[in-house]
């Protein structure tokens, strides 16, 4: 492993969570907190758990493999799954709240640029989230004469 790795990694794990942290700042407090009954309040869950999620918590589920490359893989695979489930959730709840604003305040959906690219991030997300669920589960059923033949 190069010897630059847990240097870099400390500094970015160091910056995601000062952005999660600044993001729940500005968010919980600049903008006034946050509520689930249509109003902005409600609306402010939706960059934070978007931050939160697809930024920080999906970025260390990829980055599980690098740090614990010496690991048991099926437990490493385990942790990835449990980190891109919470990350789903997040984003589900997210988006129920952008579009439950939206509805309340009678503004339309998908009506932006920002709002087309997100969906797509979202459904390549979940693609990806499916994909790689049914692979880990091939490989949790696979005997140990399958797993010797893939590696």
């Amino acid at each position: 492993m190069p010897r630059f790795f847990y240097p870099l990694l400390s500094l970015s794990q160091f910056l995601a969570v000062t952005l999660v942290i600044l993001s729940g700042y500005w968010t919980g407090h600049l903008l006034g907190g946050f509520a689930w009954d249509g109003s902005n309040q409600q609306f402010n869950l939706h960059p934070l758990l978007m931050i939160l999620g697809l930024v920080f918590l999906y970025g260390d589920a990829i980055l599980m493999f690098r740090i614990f490359r010496k690991e048991n893989k099926t437990v490493v695979k385990v942790i990835n799954m449990v980190m891109q489930a919470i990350v789903m959730i997040c984003v589900v709840i997210s988006l129920k709240a952008v579009f439950s604003y939206h509805r309340t305040k009678s503004i339309p959906n998908i009506y932006s640029a920002h709002s087309w690219i997100g969906l797509l991030t979202v459904l390549l997300f979940f693609f990806q989230w499916v994909v790689g669920f049914a692979g880990n589960m091939r490989d949790f059923q696979a005997t140990d004469d399958e797993r010797v033949v893939e590696e």
